[in-house]
């Protein structure tokens, strides 16, 4: 067991503070958890609070803003991470900035601030590597009390919200709590004071922590921020601070010198971060690796998850060679993406495969909240064999189908269409809460047809029979959402375009031997509609526990326009999910599918035989390959149909594809 030093930490002993300073290295920009009090848009060179960071910098340029900061002061003796997000959400580039401190600088003291999420697991490796004080917030014991401090955590790819949630991120603290004190690592409690939630409850979290072996407990008033839950919220008055340190300190010694410090914070405890100096030094450090490296990286992002560059304070607007080296390949897809799809809220949702064919929704990940940056390819494939005649709620031979007669007309009996689909789809991230998309189909097709004047059997002459064969782009969809409805962040909406990029004027071979050549397929049939569809949605997702979670989403789908006498029928996708992910290798998911459809419209369209209503019940799983890919496969098996007139249907689809996120 090591001998706990609180000689040289001015956050752990206050009388440090005038000889001892420090200086935080923000390498960590993502958190898992949303505070109700924390928004980390901003970034003000005369704003003190956690989470704010006049920059992020990758492990390499910490180590040489430590070095210049070094070079400048002579009692810096503290080495911390403390965002701007949380080092536990960004474990790789924490433990890697904590390592080259300490293989440089072994003298200095190295200490983390987490909220104590996902901190258990490396408390071996920070004890190894020598970090001798962490810091955890804890805002309190009780689940009921918890679930009003943060609006969702997430853990294991998985979102949570409420009481879940809470139970969740006690239990975590609890262990991290307990593994550092075991690896005889100082241990501080941070609990942010919200008047009216947590202050008469701070005083169980001391004594509670203190029965653990907490060594310091520090009581920080709330700083109200707006556009946050807790944004109208009084900060807490000097007497209210003075009764919760005063039942606080009964258990814990108090810190009362805390200067709740910035990510970037840099000196003694008081000072302000360094001043504009400390922010211009910072954002050179930044600029120097983003053009050194030649591509986009976490070092300049401005503030935790918004994208905000430096560049966008006054005064510091760089010039057009500049704006081009940060450029990144991602940042110009996402603006060809916004630019083409003409819409400002839209996700990657449901992929309706055919009239008759699947509903899917294999882009769970994009209900979740992503980091913005964040790119994402899916390749998809489906197989739908429509090979089975139906009408109403049952099958019908092709017997009794070519008896039928429609106002007059008999009616079309097709022998089968087999549809194989390869969707290349895009994502990107803008903020956390709204994203771009874009799905291009390319569509293989085979159908056949007995026409109008068979028997159901052998075709007749004049019936206009034909096969066809189709390989072709299909209609691409420019899709968009955004989230940011709720503070959970769990419910979102969805607008986006169906572009009439397909071709809709294809043929295919005539087998009416009375008519040979050349004939135009069905427009149904075609791969493209010809028209310019809107889609417009809502969506919904969340989770019961950390190993079960759900979503639900229901999106409507119109033409805004005709193209050569035909209008495809309106359409809505109703799909309801849930998947278990409690282990890492695989999780498997359960979806019903429900889709109902409208008849096609005008001269060109079959206003009898389209449209109707299907629901499917879809098994399926994913398994990740690493952290960056996953591999998925479902199965699609009809439970109910109601066809409109008499239409082919598959008996089952299969869908299976593989993701990649950048």
């Amino acid at each position: 067991m090591r001998l706990k030093d609180f000689s040289r930490h001015p956050c752990f002993n206050a009388k440090s503070r005038a000889a001892h300073g420090r200086i935080h290295l923000p390498v960590a920009p993502k958190c898992n958890v949303q505070c109700n009090f924390c928004d980390r848009k901003y970034c003000c060179v005369n704003e003190s609070r956690p989470g704010v960071s006049a920059a992020v910098l990758s492990p390499a340029s910490a180590m040489r803003y430590l070095e210049d900061s070094l070079s400048k002061m002579n009692n810096l003796s503290v080495v911390g991470i403390a965002g701007p997000g949380d080092p536990f959400a960004n474990p790789e580039e924490t433990l890697a900035t904590l390592r080259l401190v300490k293989n440089k600088y072994p003298d200095l003291l190295l200490c983390v601030s987490s909220n104590g999420l996902n901190l258990a697991p490396y408390v071996r490796e920070l004890a190894d590597l020598g970090v001798s004080h962490v810091t955890v917030t804890v805002n309190g014991i009780d689940a009921a009390i918890v679930e009003k401090i943060y609006s969702w955590i997430y853990t294991n790819g998985n979102r949570l919200t409420g009481r879940p949630a809470a139970q969740v991120l006690i239990e975590r603290q609890s262990a991290a709590v307990d593994a550092l004190l075991n690896a005889g690592i100082v241990v501080k409690i941070n609990s942010v004071i919200v008047p009216g939630v947590n202050d008469s409850h701070i005083g169980a979290v001391a004594e509670t922590m203190a029965a653990r072996g907490v060594d310091v407990h520090n009581c920080i008033p709330l700083i109200p921020t707006v556009n946050t839950v807790f944004g109208n919220l009084s900060e807490p008055s000097s007497e209210l601070i003075h009764r919760v340190r005063s039942e606080a300190g009964a258990w814990l010694p108090q810190m009362s010198h805390c200067s709740r410090c910035r990510a970037d914070a840099c000196g003694l405890l008081g000072e302000k971060g360094g001043g504009v100096a400390h922010f211009d030094h910072l954002n050179l450090l930044a600029r120097e690796t983003i053009w050194n490296s030649g591509q986009e990286n976490p070092d300049f992002i401005g503030t935790t998850y918004t994208g905000t560059h430096i560049f966008d304070q006054p005064n510091k607007t760089p010039n057009n060679q500049q704006r081009r080296r940060n450029m990144s390949i991602k940042s110009v897809l996402c603006l060809l993406l916004l630019a083409a799809s003409l819409a400002l809220f839209l996700p990657k949702m449901t992929h309706a495969c055919a009239s008759c064919g699947c509903t899917l929704s294999s882009d769970w990940n994009t209900l979740n909240i992503s980091s913005p940056g964040d790119f994402k390819i899916d390749l998809r494939y489906d197989y739908l064999n429509q090979d089975q005649l139906r009408s109403g709620t049952g099958t019908i031979s092709s017997v009794a189908a070519s008896k039928i007669v429609n106002n007059g007309d008999p009616q079309e009996v097709e022998k089968y269409t087999v549809n194989n689909y390869l969707t290349l789809g895009f994502a990107y991230s803008v903020t956390p809460y709204i994203g771009v998309s874009a799905q291009l189909p390319w569509i293989f097709r085979n159908h056949s047809t007995l026409g109008t004047a068979s028997d159901g059997i052998t075709p007749g002459d004049g019936g206009g029979q034909y096969n066809s064969k189709t390989s072709s782009i299909g209609d691409i969809k420019l899709l968009a959402n955004y989230q940011g409805i709720l503070p959970q962040s769990t419910l979102g909406v969805v607008l986006g375009f169906k572009l009439p990029s397909g071709s809709f004027n294809q043929s295919g071979n005539s087998t009416d031997t009375s008519a040979p050549g050349p004939v135009p397929i069905d427009r149904g049939l075609q791969p493209g509609t010809g028209t310019t569809d809107i889609i417009a949605g809502l969506y919904y997702a969340d989770a019961f526990n950390i190993a079960w979670s759900y979503f639900a989403q229901a999106q409507f789908q119109a033409a805004l326009d005709s193209r050569d006498a035909y209008r495809p029928g309106n359409a809505v996708n109703v799909n309801l999910g849930v998947r278990f992910q409690a282990v890492r290798w695989i999780a498997p998911q359960l979806q019903i599918n429900a889709k109902y459809g409208l008849h096609d419209e005008g001269a060109n369209a079959d206003a009898v035989s389209t449209g109707g209503t299907l629901v499917y019940v879809s098994p399926g799983v994913v398994v990740p390959l690493g952290k960056q890919a996953s591999v998925y496969a479902f199965g699609q098996v009809p439970v109910y149909q109601n066809l409109n007139g008499v239409q082919l249907a598959p008996m089952f689809t299969i869908s299976a594809g593989a993701k990649f996120a950048f």
